[in-house]
């Protein structure tokens, strides 16, 4: 089986994400591909790449290869599944080509796999009450510890009044359900963040308002594969591929993979972003320094991986520098014109390098009683903008909720 996660197609990344994904389905000798959502590049919604990518899907599948694509929190416009009409096609079609928005079981390589794509509903207290008597019926399930714990979760957050903490409740008893019928289950392939965790080379942990299923997976005898998260790493029983490519300059220093079950991973590179922090204009990067800074970038990925990774090409010409300095610099002092005109983009950044402690004590917020979830950094940059641009904090949350941020 070959995961490829979060392509986020972009319009002026296509030919060379739609490159890299050839080259890669070319080659590789999985006669199984899933596609695991997220295909849409943030708000920009572009049709016209969306069937392309299910032309190149189908061509595929002519080939004899099974392909599943899956649904994603990006996935929707206005709660509408960008594929949606184009799964109605693919299940009355006899093609290996799978389009799937909801949770269901599939036997892949002899593993009985099942896909959580991202979804949204609310339970009937009804289905709590009938899934309470199975399990507590139960007489031999090896998962009954875990059964147990989730649907505790499960209901806890269900009968809260916020609309996120219910869907949160729902999906863990919908994997409640699933686990309970199928305990000879393989691997768990889901698109939702998981809580209270703090995950290898993550800042930030997740709360079940982010709709979230709960930690105690970690504890189950089956593989966990998921994306959704942008940088790969494995934690316990979990692997998080992490997106195609670097789809922003806050995934800088990282490195992208995609990967064969149960322990390949290949390289990709499309446009790293590589940083440098720079103290002050007598300081010269030269290409040698990129591609030492790249080796160091590898070696991390391969340490949150536990295993090697088998290496693209790397080329200057896709690399994106980022440098980052407390004070103006000039960038032509810095980088020799040579270099300049060997890679691709330079951005600069001046910062102050402080750190969240002292952001937080700034705008006077404990960040002990805070944590660290995505709701918390929603928090954290209301009050910054209330406190930094009071005049225009009206029109800046209107962006941010437009962006879905807030």
């Amino acid at each position: 089986m070959l995961f490829i996660w979060d392509l986020h197609f972009k319009t002026d990344k296509k030919e060379e994400i739609f490159s890299k994904l050839t080259d890669i389905l070319d080659k590789t000798e999985s006669k199984d591909i899933v596609f695991l959502w997220d295909y849409i590049y943030h708000s920009a919604y572009n049709p016209k790449i969306l069937w392309d990518f299910f032309d190149l899907c189908l061509d595929y599948s002519k080939k004899w290869k099974n392909i599943y694509i899956l649904a994603g929190n990006h996935d929707y416009v206005k709660w509408h599944f960008v594929f949606a009409e184009a799964e109605k096609l693919t299940n009355i079609a006899d093609l290996p080509l799978h389009i799937i928005s909801q949770p269901q079981i599939q036997i892949i390589e002899n593993k009985k796999v099942l896909f959580f794509p991202f979804y949204t509903r609310i339970a009937e207290e009804e289905e709590f009450i009938q899934t309470d008597k199975k399990i507590k019926s139960l007489k031999n399930h090896k998962h009954k510890d875990l059964l147990l714990n989730l649907f505790v979760v499960a209901y806890q957050n269900w009968k809260q009044d916020d609309k996120n903490l219910k869907i949160s409740g729902t999906v863990n008893l919908d994997l409640v359900k699933f686990i309970l019928e199928n305990e000879d289950i393989d691997i768990l392939v889901h698109h939702f963040y998981t809580v209270n965790t703090a995950f290898p080379g993550q800042f930030a942990k997740f709360s079940f308002k982010n709709i979230a299923l709960s930690d105690q997976l970690f504890k189950a005898d089956f593989q966990i594969i998921s994306g959704h998260l942008h940088k790969s790493f494995r934690h316990k029983n979990y692997t998080c591929v992490g997106s195609f490519w670097n789809t922003s300059p806050l995934e800088e220093n990282d490195t992208k993979v995609v990967f064969t079950y149960p322990d390949k991973f290949q390289q990709v590179v499309i446009n790293p972003y590589i940083s440098f922090q720079i103290e002050n204009n007598n300081e010269n990067i030269e290409a040698t320094d990129i591609e030492k800074k790249w080796k160091e970038i590898e070696a991390e990925a391969e340490k949150l991986l536990w295993t090697k990774i088998l290496k693209d090409k790397f080329d200057l010409k896709k690399v994106e520098l980022v440098l980052k300095s407390k004070d103006f610099v000039d960038v032509k002092e810095i980088l020799w014109e040579k270099l300049m005109n060997q890679i691709k983009n330079v951005k600069y950044r001046q910062v102050t390098w402080k750190t969240i402690g002292n952001i937080l004590n700034e705008i006077e917020l404990n960040h002990e009683k805070l944590g660290y979830s995505f709701e918390s950094w929603k928090q954290l940059s209301k009050e910054f903008i209330e406190k930094k641009y009071p005049e225009k904090k009206t029109e800046y949350f209107k962006i941010l909720e437009e962006l879905e941020l807030m």
